[in-house]
């Protein structure tokens, strides 16, 4: 019996019955993953239809096909997967006649097509879709051919002065799933976050999303490319953090308009920051928590569209101090109330020195609690003031903070998000006062 090979929809209806009765799925090698689909499709057809005109005992098919076939034409036999996102728009698309729209769109494609990384790209690690007036490009290799390919397709419409486009990058998962016409499509965060990356943005930017940047940031190559924009919040209330990917000729330098306009005093795509000053004094008996930690604190009830806050602390000449916040679900701290651990709920606290006789002193360190249960202290590399920018994620029931560089994400019910302290103290040693700025992201 000749080889079967590598077998295409086609040669099925070449095949005697006995090849037809060899083929499994498992036996097609290197077959493109939807031509396994289509293939396997006819194949059981092929089968139906000789076992209806034949013996219908003759031909035994194999009960594990049919489950394959469907898990392969829904999408059920992928996992998630981690993909590059590039998401691009024609700018000012739909000002313009149905003609210029339409040439605008495949002059864009032809620019597309024609680029190195979409040419030299297998199959199975690209996937291109249409967008409305644009286009998205999912790869499943090295976040590096993403930015290279944007960067070409910047060049080459920067050349052609009647192409307007701007550009989003994202890496997160995705899931591998075929659409109405059974064509290969993808659907997650993945692809959802890189267009709102790309909403922020005008003519000729290429912004890329915080995940996506600190891959790049690895390569040596594209250290004087990227230019933080910062935090933005986005549809559903989502936070993005920016970064603008320009160099030379290349991209927007400018900072997005889509940032920083204002309409009727209002900042668009930024959630209005509520500053308060606050100044505590370091043990000052306000709250003689249990094991003598008399703390000074400010309290702030939070709201259910609060994303999060940032709170700067100036670093007291003092040996021994904690400076802090805890994130509760019940009004627990009150003045006076000798009753409770500090440590009792969400708590993230710097500080410096061990509280002995006299002070230790150490460097600026960091550290978590929560439910009374302890983290292992970790060094912070800051500057006075020391920034802490906490973002809430209620829908993935997490809390990030930034400080001193590194980033840290925990995990916290939403219902811990309705009331906030600052807090500072030093157990029984002498008071000192601690400036704190806090910004709430309302």
């Amino acid at each position: 019996m000749r080889p079967l090979g590598v077998l295409k929809p086609q040669d099925f209806e070449h095949l005697t019955d006995h090849e037809l009765h060899q083929v499994k799925l498992e036996g097609l090698p290197g077959s493109n993953y939807w031509e396994w689909a289509t293939a396997e499709e006819q194949y059981r057809h092929r089968r139906r239809d000789l076992a209806e005109r034949h013996d219908p005992k003759r031909l035994e098919v194999d009960p594990g096909i049919e489950s394959r076939s469907l898990k392969l034409r829904t999408g059920e036999a992928r996992d998630p997967v981690v993909a590059s996102v590039l998401f691009m728009d024609l700018v000012g698309n739909s000002q313009l006649s149905t003609r210029e729209q339409r040439e605008r769109v495949q002059r864009l494609s032809r620019i597309v097509r024609t680029t190195k990384q979409v040419k030299q790209t297998d199959p199975e690690g690209l996937i291109l879709r249409p967008a409305g007036d644009g286009i998205a490009l999912v790869f499943f290799g090295s976040p590096v051919v993403a930015v290279r390919c944007a960067v070409e397709i910047a060049r080459a419409t920067q050349a052609r002065h009647a192409i307007r486009l701007r550009m989003g990058i994202n890496l997160g998962l995705v899931h591998r799933t075929p659409d109405i016409n059974g064509q290969q499509d993808v659907i997650g965060d993945g692809i959802n976050m890189a267009q709102r990356v790309m909403d922020c943005g005008n003519a000729g930017h290429i912004l890329l999303s915080r995940t996506f940047a600190d891959v790049l940031r690895g390569e040596k190559d594209w250290n004087g490319w990227l230019h933080d924009v910062g935090e933005r919040s986005v549809k559903h209330n989502v936070i993005v953090n920016l970064v603008n990917l320009w160099h030379d000729q290349v991209g927007n330098r400018s900072k997005p308009k889509r940032i920083t306009a204002k309409v009727s005093g209002k900042v668009i795509g930024f959630s209005k920051r509520l500053p308060t000053k606050v100044s505590l004094v370091l043990g000052a008996p306000k709250v003689p928590f249990k094991h003598g930690q008399n703390a000074d604190f400010f309290r702030k009830k939070l709201l259910k569209t609060t994303g999060g806050f940032v709170m700067r602390i100036t670093v007291p000449t003092q040996t021994y101090w904690r400076c802090g916040f805890v994130l509760s679900q019940d009004d627990y701290i009150r003045e006076n109330r000798s009753d409770i651990d500090i440590t009792q709920r969400f708590l993230f606290h710097i500080g410096q020195g061990l509280p002995t006789i006299p002070p230790l002193a150490t460097g600026l360190t960091s550290q978590f609690y929560s439910s009374n249960r302890g983290e292992t202290p970790i060094p912070v590399d800051s500057p006075s003031p020391v920034e802490i920018r906490v973002r809430f994620n209620r829908r993935r029931r997490s809390v990030s903070i930034d400080v001193g560089g590194e980033h840290y994400v925990r995990t916290l019910a939403p219902s811990y998000l309705r009331f906030l302290y600052i807090l500072a103290w030093a157990d029984h040693l002498p008071p000192c006062r601690i400036p704190v700025d806090l910004e709430l992201d309302c």
